[in-house]
């Protein structure tokens, strides 16, 4: 068996690039998305939705409605996971002349102090 090329000439990549970049645009209809990346997309207006009154299951009838048949616990735990992204913190390092940011990733504050009152003495 033939083993396959690990090098290329340039006029080769080049062309090679040339019709990546020519590719048409996929129309939306080509265009697929998990369930994850699609809950994601309409979260807004799910949340709308549920604002108005409108329940997890009621919400899911009118997906199903329109061809999205999901079970109720994967909407759930898209719709309901709560964000586990740390926030970015910028501080700027005033020990040395430049200033430079340090960008820093933090959990959220939770709710409990850290530190003691003068009630707590």
């Amino acid at each position: 068996m033939a083993r396959k090329q690990s090098h290329f000439n340039l006029d080769i990549w080049d062309k090679a690039e040339q019709t990546i970049e020519n590719l048409p645009e996929k129309q939306k209809t080509e265009v697929k998305a998990s369930i994850k990346d699609g809950l994601y997309r309409i979260k807004n207006s799910i949340n709308k939705a549920k604002k108005m009154g409108y329940t997890h299951e009621e919400i899911l009838e009118t997906l199903r409605n329109v061809g999205i048949d999901i079970s109720l616990s994967s909407f759930k735990s898209y719709i309901d996971k709560k964000s586990k992204r740390k926030k970015r913190v910028t501080i700027l390092d005033t020990s040395t002349e430049t200033n430079k940011p340090i960008i820093k990733k933090i959990k959220k504050a939770s709710t409990k102090s850290n530190f003691s009152t003068d009630d707590d003495v």
